[in-house]
């Protein structure tokens, strides 16, 4: 198998929940994603799903901002799922910062 892309989620509620979730299913599609980061302004919610998932705390994050500052080159993508209003703010550092995907849907 060759490098297992990291990444991170960007909102920790519901939406970021389904993400997770979906995505750490090694046995499936995404045998090749290992989850790195975790950001969510909210802090029992934050450290509620960094433990559920074996993310320590050092990967725990209030900000994008400070997510991408820590995590440096570590992450190959990143997880937007902000309510929809959040979106652009919490999207906008990571493509700036080259953290975009693409979609062949």
């Amino acid at each position: 198998m060759g490098k297992r892309l990291q990444y991170a989620v960007v909102g920790c509620g519901g939406r970021g929940l389904g993400y997770v979730k979906l995505l750490a299913d090694n046995d499936g599609v995404f045998a090749d994603v290992d989850l790195r980061a975790l950001c969510d302004p909210h802090e029992p919610t934050r450290e509620l799903l960094g433990r559920e998932h074996g993310i320590s705390s050092a990967h725990l994050h209030d900000t994008v901002e400070a997510m991408l500052q820590a995590e440096g080159d570590n992450l190959d993508c990143v997880v937007i799922a902000t309510p929809a209003h959040l979106n652009k703010i919490c999207a906008l550092p990571c493509i700036q910062r080259g953290l975009h995907g693409e979609s062949s849907v």
